[in-house]
């Protein structure tokens, strides 16, 4: 792939407003992006990353997406588009689901929105259920898809469902449900009353319906001023949760200077700091307000300056969000230290790998690849951030279906295609285990890759592509050389014998008995 092209795409994509929609589609109706199925994948997961870095344009890039999609043909591959869209659960750790609603309003088949939205919790709940790891189902993020489309969900009896699970957990497992969830469970009766009025109202508007929070998200200080004579206003309060959140950065109980850096609403902002916010006070994740400004594309931050609040994780932020000028305007700061690992963040590799960000990883190589050594980074491409379960960027690439970011990676000599995470594994078992075909191939690339590398519990990669249900993920492995079907885990088990003994592999796997024909197969050899 050229990572050019990808660097462009994104450019673009990061760029785009209702204004430039069609010399965009046009644009992208020419490029390598359109030749193939599996570029086209590549293309809508690129739209969902910039559908999370730009969520103020989720709507421009919806209708250029349709745009691309009504304006291609089967010669160029884009009636694929929607097979990717409704595949892109599977791939993505922060799915912005609000973008899911602006596609459905953009005109993309409904049928295909309900199926995205309600196999990622099928597919979730199967998965707690075989691993007994129901404790995670408390995580709201996988909540998000069904509570954006109740009316709709609710017409096709998917919704009940949901409902009943949410009970089963409870009742039989003891899960303690996540807070939100059931908060919005108790005002769901309001918001459905008189035709679902307040709940498409605060739907359509995509954001936390909160009296401070639009105000200062329009930068409205006068209303904020008037807002703020209530005896029970706090400056520093937290911003409730709310369903239709669209943006995954502004979920964490952020506060309202927070919102006021991220928007940059520079007349709210000084009200709030007059009236003793505190400028130094993170979100529930641990987030700045530096960061939430750079994140927002915030580049006046005068006041903050004043105020000598830390930039620490700024560049990380700027390179996880594709703000290039920001980033470029960061690094050139005295001071900046573009190796550091910050807690939460990991270097800013990691961060760009997260995020596919081609453009700030071949900066970070092009560095890597001088002679000189004097004006060089010194960079550990393979650097493990503790705070991300110790994962290299190549495993976080990988992790995150960033195909043209694994392909940079890989294409630099530096990095370690071996390098595991805490757990033991290497890129090779992550890849297996989401049953991404493509990532084998180019993995196996590498010369120097261990077909057989075991992590602690003593599991090759072949153990997860079989575990996973993924047959032409499996098959592609056993094509290559070295690959070992024999290998016992810690149980004493080869591959096959330890997936006999997954007693839901045969109901959940369509391609059950073809994964135990093609391990006895190489088991013989």
């Amino acid at each position: 792939m050229n990572h050019d092209a990808a660097i462009s795409l994104q450019e673009l994509l990061m760029n785009v407003n209702d204004s430039n929609i069609e010399a965009t589609s046009d644009a992208i109706l020419s490029s390598f992006y359109v030749k193939s199925q599996q570029s086209v994948s590549f293309l809508v997961h690129n739209f969902f990353i910039a559908a999370y870095c730009r969520p103020m344009a989720m709507m421009p890039l919806a209708k250029l997406l349709y745009s691309v999609f009504s304006g291609g043909n089967e010669a160029n591959c884009c009636k694929f588009i929607l097979t990717a869209i409704s595949f892109e659960n599977n791939n993505a750790h922060h799915l912005p689901y609000y973008f899911y609603f602006c596609l459905m309003k953009a005109g993309f088949p409904q049928k295909i929105i309900l199926y995205s939205v309600v196999t990622l919790l099928e597919r979730s709940a199967e998965k707690f259920l075989y691993n007994k790891q129901l404790g995670d189902f408390k995580d709201n993020r996988i909540f998000y898809g069904y509570a954006l489309f109740a009316p709709e969900l609710i017409a096709t009896n998917n919704f009940e469902w949901f409902q009943l699970q949410i009970e089963y957990y409870k009742k039989d497992y003891g899960i303690e449900i996540y807070p939100n969830v059931e908060t919005f469970f108790e005002i769901f009766d309001e918001l459905k009353a008189n035709n679902w009025e307040k709940y498409n109202k605060q739907r359509d508007y995509g954001w936390t319906p909160n009296e401070i929070y639009m105000a200062i998200q329009s930068d409205d200080e006068v209303k904020l001023e008037q807002l703020s004579h209530n005896p029970n206003f706090d400056v520093n309060a937290p911003i409730p949760w709310s369903a239709f959140e669209r943006c995954e950065f502004l979920q964490n109980e952020p506060k309202p200077v927070h919102i006021a850096a991220f928007f940059n609403s520079p007349k709210c902002l000084s009200f709030l700091v007059a009236n003793g916010a505190d400028l130094h006070a993170t979100d529930s994740a641990g987030r700045t307000i530096i960061q939430f400004a750079i994140a927002g594309g915030n580049e006046d931050t005068r006041i903050l300056d004043r105020e000598k609040v830390s930039y620490d994780g700024a560049i990380h932020i700027a390179a996880r969000f594709h703000r290039y000028h920001q980033f470029d305007s960061l690094r050139a700061m005295k001071g900046c230290d573009l190796t550091k690992d910050v807690k939460g963040l990991g270097t800013i590799l990691h961060q760009a790998s997260i995020s596919n960000n081609v453009k700030i990883l071949s900066f970070f190589g092009n560095f890597a690849n001088q002679n000189d050594t004097k004006n060089s980074l010194q960079l550990d491409f393979n650097v493990k951030a503790n705070d991300l379960r110790n994962s290299t960027p190549l495993i976080l690439a990988i992790k995150n279906f960033n195909f043209e970011a694994t392909e940079y990676l890989l294409s630099l000599q530096q990095v370690d295609v071996n390098a595991t995470d805490k757990l033991g594994k290497a890129p090779l078992h992550h890849a297996c285990k989401r049953g991404y075909t493509d990532y084998i191939k180019i993995l196996f690339k590498k010369s120097s890759i261990n077909p057989n590398p075991l992590d602690q519990y003593h599991q090759t990669p072949v153990y997860f592509a079989a575990a996973g249900g993924y047959f032409q993920t499996l098959k592609e492995l056993l094509n290559h050389n070295g690959v070992d079907v024999n290998i016992r885990d810690r149980m004493g088990m080869t591959p096959r014998q330890s997936y006999l003994d997954m007693s839901m592999a045969a109901s959940i796997h369509v391609c059950y008995g073809d994964i135990i024909r093609l391990l006895k197969k190489h088991e013989r050899r």
